[in-house]
C-alpha cells in the first residue's frame, strides 16, 4: 500500500492526497499492476496501470506497459515500451510511451505529475545501481510532449533521482 501528501502552492500546483496499491507476480517474467487515487481540491484522478518485463536474451528484457485513467468522468489511456539491460545489479533502461495522461501517478516510480498539462508522449531513460545490500540509487531523464491547459503544444524535461530500499 502507498500513501503520500503533496504540498502545493501557486508555483507547483495544488496539494493532493495520493493513495494506491501495487502488486507484483514473477511467474513468467515480472508482471506489475498498480492502482491509485489522487485527490485534489478540484478533482480526483484514478489510474490503473500495468507492465510486464519479458526476458528476451540474457540480460536484455522488454517491458510493454499500459495504463488507463478516469478523471472527473473523462477517460485517458497510454501505452509504451521500455528496453532494460540488467548486469551485476545495475539496470539501464530506455523507452517511451504515447497516449493522453492527466495528473498521472506512477507508484512504481514514486512520481506524480501534478500539472494541468496533458502528457501526450514521452521518451526517456535511466540507470539504477546498488549502493549496498538492499539499497540502490536511480537517475532518470524524460522528454515529454505536452498540451497545456489552453491547448498550446509544449515540451518538458523531467530529471529524477531516487534512493530505494528493499527488504
Amino acid at each position: 500500500a502507498h500513501y503520500g501528501y503533496i504540498a502545493g502552492d501557486a508555483t507547483y500546483g495544488q496539494g493532493a492526497h495520493i493513495a494506491g496499491v501495487s502488486a507484483r507476480y514473477s511467474g513468467l517474467g515480472d508482471l506489475v499492476v498498480e492502482a491509485s487515487a489522487s485527490v485534489y481540491d478540484d478533482l480526483t484522478a484514478y489510474r490503473v496501470g500495468g507492465s510486464w518485463r519479458i526476458g528476451v536474451y540474457g540480460p536484455l528484457s522488454l517491458v510493454p506497459l499500459a495504463a488507463v485513467q478516469l478523471v472527473d468522468g473523462a477517460a485517458y489511456g497510454t501505452v509504451g515500451m521500455n528496453a532494460q539491460l540488467y548486469i551485476d545489479g545495475v539496470t539501464i533502461w530506455a523507452g517511451g510511451r504515447y497516449g493522453d495522461e492527466y495528473r498521472a501517478t506512477y507508484l512504481s516510480l514514486e512520481t506524480v505529475y501534478n500539472s494541468d498539462d496533458h502528457i501526450r508522449a514521452a521518451i526517456g531513460g535511466g540507470v539504477s545501481f546498488p549502493l549496498s545490500s538492499g539499497l540502490s540509487v536511480g537517475l532518470s531523464y524524460e522528454w515529454q510532449s505536452r498540451q497545456t491547459s489552453d491547448g498550446e503544444a509544449a515540451t518538458a524535461h523531467v530529471v529524477g533521482m531516487g534512493i530505494y530500499a528493499s527488504f
